[in-house]
């Protein structure tokens, strides 16, 4: 279990895909003593997490008194064991919630992600086949398919009001993207109509009232990774919404 700052995915069920990751994933290689021991106690704490957070791994927010309770444990090994997970960045800080009721008036928030050790151990690796017979994406001057993926991922970030200092295009968001833009190749057969579509369902996307938040659990649902590019089927369907 390495530390990471980026790379990491949403998950799409987040109790189910927490219970099938192995413990060994969760060992630190400089630890000496008791390593599988604490790699159970960080993989113990996170299932426990994973059954407070929503299926994408957000609005996890149970008080340190709830783990204390469904534990056993003394605060000060939460707040242990759940720091040597937001190092390996399996959890990360998410802002503060409001809890009617509390005596806390806001409590911390997190949001449980998949690192790429996770994603490997869970078959999620980004494998997508290529057609030999799709057009070939550009690979000279402006038309370069990592430029052209990077207008589309700065035209997404502007138009969904995302936060450019928090959001990066990293491999996997990367890949997702020329990906779709290949299919658009295969749809247009010219590099600046195929952009023109990819910016098309962003524009779709960002009209969607659902998907921006205006849902039942007021949750967005507007990522690059799970909700516009996540494959074929899904970029068709924002194409016919154009």
């Amino acid at each position: 279990m390495t530390a990471s700052t980026d790379n990491w995915i949403p998950f799409t069920n987040c109790s189910i895909q927490v219970a099938k990751l192995p413990v060994r994933i969760f060992e630190q290689p400089n630890q000496q003593r008791k390593k599988h021991h604490s790699a159970e106690k960080r993989y113990t704490l996170l299932v426990k997490l994973s059954a407070y957070a929503d299926a994408d791994g957000g609005n996890c927010y149970p008080g340190d008194e709830e783990l204390i309770k469904v534990l056993g444990w003394s605060r000060s090994h939460i707040i242990r064991v759940r720091g040597e997970l937001e190092a390996s960045n399996f959890v990360l800080a998410d802002g503060l919630v409001r809890r009617p009721g509390s005596r806390v008036p806001k409590a911390k928030k997190w949001r449980l992600v998949l690192p790429p050790t996770a994603q490997s151990a869970l078959g999620l690796a980004d494998t997508e086949p290529q057609n030999p017979q799709a057009p070939q994406v550009p690979d000279a001057g402006t038309q370069k398919a990592d430029e052209i993926v990077k207008r589309v991922w700065d035209y997404y970030i502007q138009k969904l009001g995302k936060n450019p200092k928090l959001l990066s295009l990293t491999v996997v968001r990367k890949k997702k993207g020329e990906a779709r833009l290949r299919e658009a190749m295969q749809k247009t057969g010219d590099p600046v109509r195929a952009e023109k579509i990819l910016l098309l369902s962003v524009d779709a996307l960002a009209s969607s009232a659902f998907h921006r938040g205006d849902n039942d659990r007021k949750t967005p649902y507007d990522s690059w990774e799970n909700n516009l590019f996540k494959s074929q089927e899904q970029f068709e369907m924002w194409l016919e919404r154009t």
